[in-house]
């Protein structure tokens, strides 16, 4: 799903681009190194209410990108509350 959403990853702050279940692509003006662990939360406003998923995730691939830092993480757990 291509969207633009906000996150923050251990005070770094930029936005998800690009979301689905087993993976997302962020970017970022800071880059993360390739192999680390990263977590972070996302709000989904439905009609039923708010959805909080708590995501933890690898970096898989870093990428310079019309002036930004991509970031593909791929997601290997996810917390729905």
């Amino acid at each position: 799903m291509n969207c633009v959403l906000p996150v923050d990853i251990d005070g770094t702050e930029g936005q998800i681009k690009d979301l689905s279940m087993t993976g997302a692509y962020l970017e970022f003006d800071e880059s993360f190194q390739p192999n680390t662990e990263v977590k972070f939360s996302l709000d989904m406003n439905t009609p039923g209410g708010v959805i909080k998923f708590d995501l933890t995730g690898i970096v898989v691939r870093v990428e310079k990108k019309d002036g930004k830092i991509g970031v593909g993480v791929k997601i290997t757990n996810q917390v729905i509350s």
